[in-house]
């Protein structure tokens, strides 16, 4: 205590006098020494900030089990160099090599911390980096660490009392296999009681006991109850998820990254040829994000030789400068390629083929005249999911740059992270929403050029800004607004909005089904609206198609944001990703089945109708016949159309069809 306490405030040793009932029986002198007291100034900082050392006899038992200790440190009030170098040695000493920091503050905050983590390096101690805490100083520390460092998990004592334990079960081993955890921090349930004692043996259980010697239920202590929620943790890490692509875990003690990737290259090339090896990998990432923009400028702008000579010269300068950096620079070269994969992905992969090609060739008729357009569920599903496949596949480039260009421990332990987050969902948006709705796709862009493009999506923008302001209008904005907000607000590593009890166990129910779970972004809302966009698009309904595209664009760049988790296996992102695209292609196809049924039960069947000049429908020559449909569908038609003789046809309650 004087040892600790604040210099001038040390505690004073003070004599009591002599113990009560000193005297003994018969009135014999006892010899009990007087009984000795502290006084303790500012006795309730003191008491909660001293730190008395690891119990002898606690290591002792420890060692004797065949465990491994681990230290936990709490940063007290009046801390020093000095005090912090017997507090790393007494650790040390314990036999433990991983230290975890209690409280919410790393030891040392926030003026010791670069102290600290040198003090830690130099006696081989791991720093166990709690995930998703919200310790302070926990960044700054990390990324002192020079990769000695390891990644815990951590049910919190509250938490934990209310989580039922196949869920506690499923969610250490969830976070150890998928979220390269090293360390699980297993609270023991206070909540168990123990079972009752067993009900009476039946006629049939007595004649197993006394036939087969088969001994009697025993009743479970808390502690037993304990120690088999302990063994299905352990026994589901052992699990092999997959046995022929990845090895089982075993229990032990934990590894650290190191400095990886270059520790691992160095080994096999050299020092210099570990670094260079680094180097190139993130100027080849950044080569493929350049490429990235210059697609996406090229299709805005018409730019001129001289330009694109130039934007190609500066594009080779920047990434031969960031790729110096495994930090910001990195961060920049995955940020771009975040950002602008997307589009390409959504431009590139056959979605405005399809949009063009139903818009520029005529309507075919039958013998009889009839409208034949094969719009039906079943075509709808195939073509969306033949395009939903192509883009998904051009989407992989994506995370192929972002994971090259992230390799590095800092970012696998969780230390650092990627950048700009949002504005790799939110951009791509926006993007493709002024491609499609203003047609700026890259075949008409190498026909007509960038600038005709542009024009067009200005004037079909301020069309729609030039409509009247009405209720409906509001409305909608402000549906938008508040589906905008949560699903920006859902988006990141540790958004802050609770998880209800009901998504845990239906996250749980996935894992088990599906071995990993698929993104629900992806699987509920992105894959199955490129079935409906291919749907839309087949019944003429532009605005509906409109809105879906945008929503297939959460879905493609939400499958970067799944291999933005760098801390997890790749085999994990890609079988969530695997996963999302057929179970949502699969959703999407009975959602437009669906659609389809509903939307002729309120506005009846679509059937085709010839008209002749007159009003009559027989008799008249393919040149003066047009065909309308009287069909329930909110999208309005392409065009106008009129007669050979330039009369336009008039029908009850008809649309005309026909694409412009």
């Amino acid at each position: 205590l004087q040892d600790q306490a604040q210099p001038s405030l040390k505690p004073k040793r003070i004599a009591l006098g002599t113990p009560a009932g000193a005297s003994a029986a018969g009135g014999a002198q006892s010899t009990l020494a007087p009984t000795e007291g502290i006084v303790i100034s500012a006795s309730m900082q003191l008491r909660t900030d001293a730190q008395m050392g690891f119990d002898p006899a606690a290591v002792q038992a420890l060692k004797k089990a065949g465990y491994i200790p681990i230290a936990r440190l709490s940063n007290a009030l009046n801390l020093d160099l000095p005090r912090v170098r017997r507090l790393l040695d007494e650790a040390k000493a314990t036999g433990a090599r991983i230290v975890i920091f209690s409280e919410d503050e790393v030891l040392g905050y926030d003026t010791l911390i670069g102290e600290v983590a040198k003090e830690m390096r130099d006696r081989g101690l791991i720093f166990g980096n709690i995930e998703f805490t919200k310790q302070r100083g926990w960044p700054d520390f990390t990324a002192r660490t020079e990769g000695n460092v390891v990644r815990v998990h951590n049910v919190g004592g509250d938490e934990a009392a209310k989580a039922k334990t196949h869920l506690l079960v499923d969610r250490y081993a969830r976070s150890i296999k998928e979220r390269n955890v090293r360390v699980a921090y297993i609270r023991l349930i206070r909540q168990f009681k123990g079972e009752p004692p067993p009900k009476p043996p039946g006629f049939m259980a007595r004649l197993k006991q006394s036939v087969f010697r088969q001994p009697p239920a025993a009743q479970k202590t808390a502690l037993q109850q304990n120690l088999d929620f302990v063994a299905d943790v352990a026994k589901e890490v052992r699990a092999a998820p997959v046995p022929f692509l990845r090895a089982p875990l075993q229990t032990g003690s934990a590894s650290t990254f190191g400095e990886y990737p270059v520790e691992q290259l160095s080994a096999r090339w050299g020092d210099f040829g570990g670094k260079v090896l680094r180097y190139l990998s993130l100027f080849c990432a950044g080569l493929g994000a350049l490429g990235a923009f210059l697609l996406m400028a090229n299709l805005f702008f018409d730019l001129s030789e001289a330009m694109r000579k130039l934007l190609l010269l500066a594009g080779l300068l920047a990434v031969a400068v960031l790729s110096l950096s495994a930090g910001i620079g990195a961060k920049l070269i995955g940020l771009v390629a975040g950002c602008m994969v997307t589009p390409v992905a959504m431009l590139w992969g056959g979605l405005p083929f399809l949009w063009e090609k139903l818009n520029d060739e005529p309507i075919p008729t039958s013998h009889s005249g009839s409208i034949e357009r094969d719009d039906s569920p079943a075509q709808a599903f195939k073509t969306g999911f033949r395009i939903l496949v192509q883009t998904t596949l051009l989407t992989f480039l994506g995370p192929l740059l972002v994971v090259a260009a992230y390799n590095h421990w800092k970012f696998l332990s969780h230390s650092d992270e990627f950048i700009g987050e949002k504005a790799t969902l939110t951009l791509p948006l926006l993007i493709v929403a002024i491609a499609f709705g203003g047609l700026v796709f890259p075949h008409r862009v190498i026909q007509y050029g960038a600038n005709e493009a542009r024009r067009r999506a200005l004037e079909r923008a301020r069309s729609v800004l030039e409509q009247p302001f009405t209720t409906r209008v509001a409305l909608a904005g402000l549906g938008l607004a508040i589906m905008g907000y949560f699903f920006i607000a859902r988006t990141g590593n540790d958004s802050g909005m609770e998880i209800s009890t009901f998504e845990w166990n239906f996250r749980s129910l996935m894992e088990q089904v599906f071995l990993t779970r698929p993104r629900t972004k992806e699987m509920f809302l992105g894959m199955p609206a490129m079935i409906f966009a291919a749907y839309f698009v087949l019944r003429r309904q532009p605005a509906l198609a409109l809105g879906a595209v945008v929503a297939a664009t959460i879905g493609q760049a939400d499958i970067l944001n799944t291999f933005c988790h760098f801390w997890t296996p790749l085999f994990y992102s890609l079988l969530r990703t695997v996963h999302a695209v057929w179970i949502g292609a699969l959703l999407g196809g009975l959602g437009v089945w669906l659609w389809g049924k509903i939307e002729r039960a309120l506005f009846g069947r679509m059937r085709s109708v010839s008209l002749r000049p007159g009003g009559s429908s027989s008799g008249t020559s393919p040149s003066s016949r047009r065909d309308t449909v009287i069909d329930g569908s909110t999208g309005a038609a392409f065009g106008q159309s009129t007669l050979s003789n330039g009369e336009t046809p008039l029908a009850p309650k008809t649309t005309p069809m026909r694409r412009s």
